[in-house]
């Protein structure tokens, strides 16, 4: 059964739509959402995989945070801020990515049933925290492997939730 994608606005789903038409899409509302929306989303992970497309600014990851906690366990695709940024009204979002990005990620979907805790914290301390280059080191993982970017603890657990693993973290590290 294909998966429904929820994003947060209008905008977002015409743009997805247009992409494929076939694509079954929710559109939130944005951080203030509807009871209405939300009882769908539960009506629907019953039976279906929930993907999240949310815009990678504050109130992208906010409805995320929301929704994950509600719903239990979804799928995400994550786009980093500079593919899907309109640079003339400075606004970040879904609908600004080009078709190009779009259909890639719809290719990357990240299911959640994967294995958790493959990272060890020590090994994500010398990688990310204490070494001088930790943020730098979390913006190439991050982009290598499309995920949001967050604190130092907010992206040992998104490592861990998509289990990237020291193997691929060291992969990620030295690909230029």
């Amino acid at each position: 059964m294909k998966p429904i994608f929820v994003v947060e606005g209008r905008h977002d789903a015409m743009r997805l739509k247009a992409i494929d038409a076939t694509l079954e899409v929710v559109v939130t509302g944005g951080s203030n959402m509807h009871r209405d929306v939300f009882e769908e989303l539960e009506r629907l992970k019953e039976t279906r995989t929930l993907v999240l497309f949310l815009d990678p600014d504050h109130a992208g990851m906010k409805i995320r945070k929301r929704l994950e906690h509600s719903l239990g366990p979804c799928a995400h695709i994550h786009l980093q801020p500079e593919v899907c940024t309109d640079k003339s009204k400075g606004k970040i979002g879904v609908e600004h990515a080009s078709n190009e990005t779009l259909k890639e990620a719809l290719n990357r979907i990240q299911y959640a049933d994967v294995p958790r805790g493959t990272l060890a914290y020590e090994k994500y301390q010398e990688l990310f925290v204490i070494s001088s280059n930790s943020r730098k080191n979390r913006q190439r993982i991050a982009q290598h492997y499309h995920l949001p970017m967050g604190n130092g603890k907010a992206f040992y657990q998104t490592l861990n939730r998509h289990a990237i693993t020291e193997v691929m973290i060291q992969e990620g590290l030295n690909h230029e």
